[in-house]
């Protein structure tokens, strides 16, 4: 029921249209992609630090509270055993010294820091 010789060029005209939309497709994939860089760009640059900024101190100050208190229990068997009912554990002796050196250490740290950036300010 084909006419001769029309076969070929129904091909071609078929195969120009799904190039056409592939071409298409990759066209809203590029600008989709061109559209979310810059948001992603900025939450790489500026949201990560800001987090980073902000969960470092607060980690920080969580090991001086577990430092400061005693913070391991003993939850006794049976029904009813929960933290509420539990003996308090002490920190074992060798180990108080050197979570002191490492706080210590971050004082220090962040001491020469602040520091080191006065001086530059006044460069």
């Amino acid at each position: 029921m084909n006419d001769p010789g029309l076969d070929e060029p129904i091909q071609e005209t078929s195969k120009d249209v799904e190039q056409d939309r592939k071409d298409e497709l990759d066209f809203h994939k590029e600008d989709e992609q061109a559209f979310l860089t810059p948001s992603r760009w900025w939450f790489a640059s500026t949201a990560f630090p800001l987090l980073a900024g902000t969960f470092g101190p607060m980690a920080s100050a969580f090991s001086v509270c577990a430092l400061s208190e005693n913070w391991r229990v003993i939850v006794p068997d049976g029904p009813g055993g929960n933290e509420a009912h539990g003996f308090n554990v002490k920190d074992p002796a060798w180990q108080v010294p050197q979570f002191q050196k490492e706080h210590l250490e971050i004082l220090y740290r962040a001491l020469e820091g602040y520091l080191r950036s006065r001086v530059v300010a006044e460069n």
